[in-house]
């Protein structure tokens, strides 16, 4: 008996330290990847001084890492800025902690008691060394539920430029247009990244935006919780008139808005989806040619693309010209994608993940259980990919893939039941079939699941069934829950 399944595609990305001077971090609620990790062990390894300039602050862990860095270094050393909307209220008890312990605290209305727009930045100067920053506020919500991004860059040269905006802020309680620009170049070189530092109000952020998307041309692709700047979705929609590729990501909410760039990019044709996840999508960021030779250009920040945001705020952005920078963030993008598959076939080969299937599962056959995967895409244009170390599991790991295993694109592997254990797997292709014996495949024809992992552990694809009329039973719908409750299904 013959079984077609739909089939669920998965493409993940991964955090990656890029070099000793930058390095890019993302969270992913669905397999419990937080930022409060890598932002706590910023914050511990601070020596001798620490200033942070935050939105929002409820995340107990960053809160306890601060209080140990008071314990370390003195609360005379660790000084903070906040919007005050956040921190007047009751349920935002960190900063009371903290100024408990002798902590000074800045809120955006301490001058004079306005507040002219949102203090938004995300960023810790430690020792003088080292800057934090990206779109995550350090709240429960902003470091694993909410799609988020940080950007640590481990180079001094860097921090004047962060310490003068802090220190109007902390020191002279000058925010918003009450600020001045800060002295000094706003490119670097880092590890041999050119780097852009800018801030809002005083540094016209939107046009270097524009200036960027000027560069595009292959694609240019975005996750951006709030876009309503008509100005940059002009300049993009010029450069779509040219054959430039747009790609963008909007948080589910925002995208409702009538005043959102997404209904204009839906209306036109442009591949643009709104966020699948139960959080927000808060990045903040644009990547321009991907996977080309064409400066592949990263923007991200606290910034966005409003009217408010570079007339009122204080916001900063980090532009960054780094092929492989910019194949982290375009890699965001695509694992955001509800369908990815018709993402990746436009995208330069270079730069495609491996498409991977289980397309066939036979259970109850007289001949022996089996299932076929099929590769949609290999990534490398047919010259194949090793997927050696790849493992099938159902309630446990049943067949783990040999060295040498390599599958190109339109071939099958299939996955059969020996029960002698007496045939050797063949590891190429044969008239486009891998042949892969396991001894015992337990597939049950009432309800189970299948899933594909690569060495990481990572979900490649997965099937699932069941006989009760299109309901799963309780231990299947249990098995299967981050898989069909998180909407992951790409049929």
């Amino acid at each position: 008996m013959r079984f077609y399944i739909s089939v669920l595609l998965l493409i993940f990305a991964f955090s990656l330290s890029i070099s000793a001077g930058v390095e890019c971090q993302f969270n992913w609620s669905f397999d419990q990847i937080s930022l409060e990790r890598p932002i706590v062990e910023f914050i511990d390894r601070a020596n001798v001084s620490l200033d942070i300039s935050i939105y929002q602050l409820d995340n107990q862990g960053i809160i306890d890492a601060i209080k140990r860095a008071v314990g370390r270094l003195g609360a005379s050393r660790v000084h903070l800025v906040t919007d005050s909307e956040y921190y007047h209220k009751d349920k935002y008890p960190g900063y009371k902690e903290l100024e408990a312990l002798g902590v000074k605290i800045v809120p955006d209305d301490a001058a004079d008691g306005k507040d002219r727009g949102q203090c938004h930045h995300k960023i810790i100067i430690r020792d003088s060394s080292a800057v934090l920053t990206g779109s995550t506020n350090f709240t429960a919500n902003g470091v694993c539920k909410n799609n988020n991004n940080i950007v640590v860059i481990n180079d001094s040269s860097v921090v004047p430029l962060y310490q003068q905006e802090f220190n109007q802020m902390f020191n002279d309680k000058l925010f918003s247009i009450k600020k001045n620009p800060v002295s000094g170049t706003r490119e670097f070189y880092i590890s041999g990244i050119k780097t852009g530092i800018y801030f809002s109000p005083y540094d016209k952020i939107k046009q270097k935006f524009l200036d960027v998307i000027a560069t595009a041309n292959h694609s240019i692709a975005f996750c951006m919780f709030v876009f309503t700047d008509e100005d940059v979705m002009r300049a993009m929609l010029e450069k779509a008139q040219q054959g430039v590729k747009i790609y963008g990501i909007y948080d589910r909410w925002q995208a409702n808005s009538s005043y959102s760039s997404y209904h204009t990019f839906k209306e036109k044709g442009h591949q643009v989806e709104v966020d699948r996840h139960t959080g927000l999508l808060h990045h903040k960021f644009m990547v321009v040619d991907a996977g080309t030779s064409s400066d592949p250009t990263v923007i991200t920040g606290s910034y966005n693309l409003t009217s408010s945001a570079g007339s009122n705020n204080d916001e900063n952005i980090i532009i960054l010209h780094d092929g492989k920078i910019a194949q982290q963030y375009f890699d965001q993008v695509k694992k955001n994608f509800v369908d990815s598959t018709s993402l990746l076939n436009s995208v330069p080969s270079s730069f495609r993940e491996p498409v991977l299937l289980i397309s066939e599962v036979s259970f109850k056959d007289p001949s022996g259980d089996w299932l076929e995967l099929y590769c949609l895409d290999d990534g490398a244009n047919g010259t194949g990919v090793d997927i050696s170390g790849f493992f099938f599991e159902d309630d446990s790991v049943f067949k783990t893939l040999g060295q040498g295993t390599v599958i190109r694109s339109g071939e099958f592997l299939l996955l059969l039941q020996d029960r002698s254990s007496s045939v050797e797997d063949q590891t190429t292709a044969s008239n486009g079939a891998i042949r892969i014996y396991t001894g015992k495949t337990a597939f049950v024809s009432t309800d189970d699941q299948i899933i594909l992992r690569n060495p990481r552990g990572d979900i490649v694809d997965a099937v699932c069934w069941s006989n009760h009329d299109g309901v799963y039973s309780r231990g299947e719908d249990k098995d299967m829950d981050s898989i069909v409750r998180n909407g992951q299904w790409v049929e």
